[in-house]
């Protein structure tokens, strides 16, 4: 399909108008930006509440963020966790020629493993993620 010139390939985003780019462009005055919102046809209270919405969107959006990364953390530990267990299970039941690890790093993998904190953690957030905080 070929594009033609009279044919934009894209959507056209309008601009700023004038008199915001105005008020945007003079720091000094903030009045001005207030007055050219309170001139938009809202009144006072609608501004507000159009303002406590935007800023609780932005909160959430945030939280949700972090929430996000939180649940790939607790993966990336689940996972790390279960390769700690795998290779500590591997030196516990092989023969010893099939070790690659000495007594003390499988020492330390053990204790990582079946330590009561990392378990402590886990189960909290999967308490917190539960509701039963």
């Amino acid at each position: 399909m070929a594009i033609t010139p009279d044919a934009p390939s894209e959507k056209a985003i309008p601009g700023v108008p004038p008199r915001e780019l105005a008020a945007a462009a003079s720091p000094q005055n903030a009045d001005a930006a207030e007055a050219l919102q309170l001139s938009s046809g809202r009144s006072e209270e609608e501004l507000k509440k159009q303002a406590l919405k935007r800023d609780h969107e932005r909160a959430e959006q945030f939280k949700d963020h972090f929430e996000e990364v939180a649940i790939a953390g607790l993966y990336l530990m689940a996972f790390g966790v279960a390769a700690f267990a795998v290779v500590w299970t591997f030196h516990t039941l092989t023969p010893t020629q099939w070790h690659w690890l000495d007594a003390s790093q499988v020492d330390r993998i053990q204790n990582f493993v079946t330590g009561g904190v990392l378990a402590g953690l886990i189960a909290d957030q999967f308490r917190r993620r539960l509701g039963g905080r």
